[in-house]
Formats: C-alpha cells, structure tokens, sequence
C-alpha cells in the first residue's frame, strides 16, 4: 500500500499548515493508492528558511567533506530506493515505480564510477540499464511505469522520462560497452525525433526536449553504424529546429518590464522564469558542439550560438553575485544560487543545476572550438610553408 506522504521540511515529516491533502493514483488502475500533503505559503516559508539556515552550513563546508556527503547520498539511494522490479533491479519507494527515477539514479551511478569518486558504483550500472531496456517497446519508446504488485510494466508516458533514460543508457556504454545499452539509446533517440514527434500540431508546437537534445550530442561519436549516423543526423536536425522555435518565443530588449533579454516565455504580462533558459541552454549547447562536430556552416549555427549567448548573459545578470541578497535572513549564505524568476526568490537546488551545467559546457565548448580554431590554423601555416598553400 502507498504510505501517506507527509512534507519534509528541517529534518523532519509534517503534516502541512492547513491540513491540506491531495489523492494519489495508481496509473495502473487509476484507483486511489494514498494521500501527500498539499503546501501552503506558510509551509513554504518554513522551507525556505530552513533552506538558508542549511545552505549557510553547506557553503562553509570543504570540497573533500563535500564530497564525503555526496558519497553518503548515493549510499542512501543505493541501500533504499533500489527495489525489485519483478527479477531484475530499478529505483523507487512504492509498489508502482517509473522509468525517470532509475535513469536519473544511473545517470548519478554512472558518474560517481566515472569520476572515481566511489569506483564500486560501477557494479550498479548493469542491472539498472537492463531495467530500462526492458521497459523498452520494439519502436523504441518506453513504458515510463512498472507494477511491483502485478509484476508487469505499465504502457504510459510523462513528460522527460525517455529522454533521461536515452541519455542514462548513453551514459552506461560509454562506462561499460555493453551494446545493448547503446542500441537501446539509439533506438530511443529514434522515436524521440521521428515517432514520437508524429502528432497533430507537431509542425507548430515543441515541447521540452532539453534531454533529447542532450542525449544526442552524447551519443555524436559513437555512431558507426549507417542507422545511427541517420538517427543522430535527424536528431540534430530535430534539435536545431527546436532551438529555432525557442527563438521565436525569446524575449528581446524592450519587450516586456522585466529584465528579460535571453529569456523564454509567452507574453509581456507573465514574469519568465529562469530554468527554462537554463535547460534549454544546456540542450542548445550539446547541439552546437554536434553541429559545429559536423561541419555545419556559420550560417546554420550562428543564430544558435547567438541564442545561447543572450540567455547565458542573461542567466548571469541574474544570478545573486551578489544581486538583492538583502532580502534573505543570510546574504553571505545565498550568493551564487539562482533564483526562480525576477520575482520568485525561491531557491531551489535544480535552478543552480541547470544554470551551472550550462555555463561549464559553454566554457568546455569555447575552449575545444578555440582548440581546434589554433589546430587548423597551425595546419594551415605548416601548408603553406611547405609549398604554396592549400590547394
């Protein structure tokens, strides 16, 4: 039975403030399986102050401490969220589990092994990835929830789920080779940009396909086969086309009150919120290392670098360094964390995520560009000293 979820909030379950309670369901069945509480302002605010008293621990505490707690965290999934789903292995609490908590846990796996943070992490990946593979359809979508009490997976999607789980299973070859787990990748990349695009509307709306785009510029390299190198050409096409579509719905100067040049969003009324330029940022990146891998042309990715530029900038004038850090009860505790929008001061950790995971691929992917930029060159100098130049 799905316990009653109560909030958790300074180290401890509570009920919320009003009592407030919302019905879960069984996607199974659709029957009612159990309760969460429902948070109110005043919950809200007991969260956030909270928030601040723990960040202002956290941001005095040492890489090597850090490190230590990150190590205890992935211990904790490790020995608690990871179940049995019917013979074989995946991450969840309840009797009804979905695909996005196990692609996120191996994604978390795959890069404590990599980065030698706990190499014993890596005996982890295989029975996770061969969870995700089995949810997999033979066209390549997955079935995003799986039925402990029935033994069985259960045929629906949400939003984000097969992208996680493509770019999870990318992840799990490029740490083993097992390739299975690069086929299933693949072949969920291929439904993602092909099949699953196949709806009415489809030519004049995009949703969020921050993890399909990632998932592409990781598996570029290692399409060999002539069906993959067609599948990451079309999702980079794919990509490219979504991050046109952002730029119809970008903010310019001017065009609404807020400081919102380099944002996304759908009117001059409605506040933009920040992640999305964030995520989108870090999808649109991977996508102009592939293009720029493929040898597109300037007149293909400057608008796209363009793009990216804005919204980074913009990210950054934002950013509390040290911005209105007087309005929180610990200034010196929040500088660097990102806030939801120009009027939401909620701090919460995945803001600062997607934020910084842009800005570290941006800088990765300017100092290769400027790399290979001196390589050619050099290249170039070496021709033309040997006799002529380029011919």
């Amino acid at each position: 039975m799905y316990e009653n979820v109560s909030l958790f909030i300074d180290g401890a379950w509570c009920a919320s403030a009003d009592g407030r309670t919302l019905e879960v369901l069984n996607p199974a069945t659709s029957e009612p399986i159990g309760t969460l509480a429902h948070a109110g302002r005043a919950d809200l605010d007991r969260a956030l102050e909270a928030a601040d008293k723990g960040f202002a621990v956290w941001r005095k505490i040492s890489a090597y401490e850090r490190s230590k707690i990150m190590r205890r965290a992935a211990a904790l999934m490790r020995d608690h969220a990871m179940l049995w789903c019917g013979e074989l292995r995946c991450i969840g609490e309840r009797d009804v589990v979905d695909v996005g908590s196990t692609a996120l846990g191996l994604l978390a796996f795959t890069e404590v092994a990599r980065t030698k943070l706990d190499p014993s992490y890596e005996q982890l990946v295989p029975a996770l990835a061969a969870f995700l593979r089995s949810q997999q359809r033979p066209d390549g979508e997955l079935m995003h929830v799986y039925d402990r009490t029935a033994r069985r997976p259960v045929d629906v999607q949400m939003l984000y789920y097969t992208g996680e789980a493509a770019l999870a299973l990318s992840h799990a070859h490029t740490l083993l080779g097992d390739p299975r787990d690069l086929d299933a990748s693949m072949r969920a990349l291929d439904h993602l940009v092909h099949h699953g695009w196949s709806f009415f509307g489809s030519r004049y709306y995009w949703g969020e396909e921050h993890w399909t785009c990632i998932a592409m510029g990781d598996l570029w390299e290692r399409a060999r086969e002539p069906a993959q190198r067609r599948t990451v050409r079309d999702a980079l096409d794919f990509c490219l086309d979504w991050a046109a579509y952002g730029r119809q719905l970008m903010y310019g100067p001017g065009d609404t009150a807020f400081d919102a040049d380099g944002a996304y969003g759908f009117g001059p009324v409605v506040t933009p919120r920040l992640t999305p330029a964030g995520s989108r940022s870090e999808a649109g990146i991977a996508t102009l290392e592939a293009g720029r891998r493929a040898g597109l042309p300037a007149s293909r990715l400057g608008p796209l670098e363009q793009q990216l530029r804005r919204s980074l900038a913009m990210l950054l004038r934002h950013q509390l360094r040290p911005g209105p850090v007087h309005l929180f009860a610990d200034p010196g505790a929040v500088e660097g964390a990102m806030p939801g929008s120009e009027v939401d001061w909620a701090l919460r950790i995945d803001y600062a995520q997607h934020t910084g995971s842009a800005l570290v691929r941006w800088l990765d992917a300017e100092a290769a560009n400027g790399a290979n930029a001196a390589n050619g060159a050099n290249a170039a100098a070496r021709s033309t000293r040997g006799g002529g130049g380029p011919q």
